[in-house]
This record gives C-alpha cells, sequence and structure tokens, in this order.
C-alpha cells in the first residue's frame, strides 16, 4: 500500500522563515558545520522502509552549497533539485544547532 501525503508549500515556506528567525537569534547569521561529506540513499531507496538500502552513495556538504551559491548568483537556473542540495544543508544546519 502506498501513502499520499499532501505537502503545503506556503506551510514549508512559513515554516522555514519561523525557524530561519529563531536560529538567527541564537547562533547568529551563520552556523559552522564540523563535516563535508555525508552518506546519501538514493531516491528509489530512500522510502522504501520495508527493504534495507542497498548502496549509498556519498554527498558533499560544500558541493551543494555551490548549487545553492550559484542559484542566487544567477549563474543557474531554479531546478526542482535545488530543493534535494538546500535539504542536505537545512540537515547539516539542524543536526549542527540541535546537537
Amino acid at each position: 500500500m502506498t501513502a499520499t501525503n499532501v505537502i503545503r508549500l506556503d506551510q514549508l515556506a512559513a515554516a522555514a522563515e519561523r525557524l530561519f528567525e529563531h536560529i538567527t537569534e541564537v547562533h547568529g547569521d551563520t552556523v559552522e558545520v564540523d563535516a563535508d561529506y555525508f552518506w546519501s540513499i538514493p531516491p528509489d531507496a530512500l522510502y522504501n522502509v520495508y527493504e534495507k538500502p542497498k548502496e549509498l552513495t556519498i554527498g558533499q556538504l560544500s558541493e551543494s552549497d555551490q548549487h545553492i551559491r550559484q542559484l542566487l548568483e544567477g549563474q543557474r537556473p531554479p531546478l526542482a533539485y535545488h530543493l534535494v542540495w538546500l535539504s542536505d544543508l537545512l540537515r547539516a544546519v539542524g543536526y549542527t544547532v540541535a546537537g
């Protein structure tokens, strides 16, 4: 059985704004993350919780950051995959400030 979730983008944007305000208040304008490489699960295995992933790949925060910077500087057009790169960075910030 496949579950379907409806994710409201306006709620995500509002939550992100509220959380960024909070993190900025507590930690300032930057967060220092003591890592660059991380394990990544391919998308076809990420949401299949009934099977153990057969393969892990390696991601790199500095590479994800570069993609986001290029987007913001107008060097690359917006792509849906920018959300994946952004999520790499958001996860790293979240783990760093929460831990």
